[in-house]
């Protein structure tokens, strides 16, 4: 038995009241647990469901608008692969002759338009590495932050609540030490 202030020994309906108190406190801070845990859980479902539902829309839109200039450039080249094959059936002796003659002309300009062209699609490709390379890293720290933002307010949120928690508790042992000095 443990001795209380008075050093008078604390009676089995006390301990009985401190003890239901005790089972009270543990089911509230149980019961605070599970409800923390089911909103976040919601939450975090909530955040899931609308990214997923925007990843969706903008696949869509991507769908739709590359699927209508896919059939457009099907169409365009279907169109001009029949004017071609007319053409070339109507013009085919007398461009073979002016082909043979223009054949080695075009094939020195066609390599120094390929040099050119190798050179320029090389500063290109190493520009938009560049870009893209920029742009990895503006998402990157731009993430970073997102995530630095939702880990402050969490941290914040946890020191209220426990904040609040502590406040609830100090009042109710309070309150209890008053009925304990009260009873006796």
């Amino acid at each position: 038995m443990a001795a209380n202030p008075n050093s008078e020994p604390i009676d089995a309906g006390h301990r009985q009241a401190v003890q239901g108190l005790l089972n009270w406190f543990n089911s509230v801070d149980t019961s605070y647990k599970a409800d923390l845990r089911e909103l976040n859980d919601r939450n975090f479902a909530v955040f899931d469901a609308r990214l997923e539902q925007r990843l969706a829309q903008l696949s869509a839109e991507l769908r739709a608008e590359l699927g209508g200039k896919v059939d457009r450039l099907e169409a365009q080249i279907g169109t001009l692969d029949g004017l071609v094959a007319t053409r070339i059936s109507g013009l085919d002796g007398a461009v073979t002759a002016r082909i043979n003659g223009l054949d080695s002309a075009l094939t020195a300009r066609i390599n120094g338009l390929d040099s050119a062209l190798t050179a320029r699609i090389n500063g290109l490709d190493s520009a938009l590495t560049a870009r893209i390379s920029a742009l990895e890293a503006t998402f990157n720290a731009r993430f970073v932050a997102l995530e630095r933002s939702v880990d402050t307010k969490l941290a914040t949120f946890k020191a209220d609540l426990i904040r609040w928690m502590f406040l609830f508790w100090i009042g109710t042992v309070v309150t209890m030490v008053g009925a304990l000095a009260a009873l006796k």
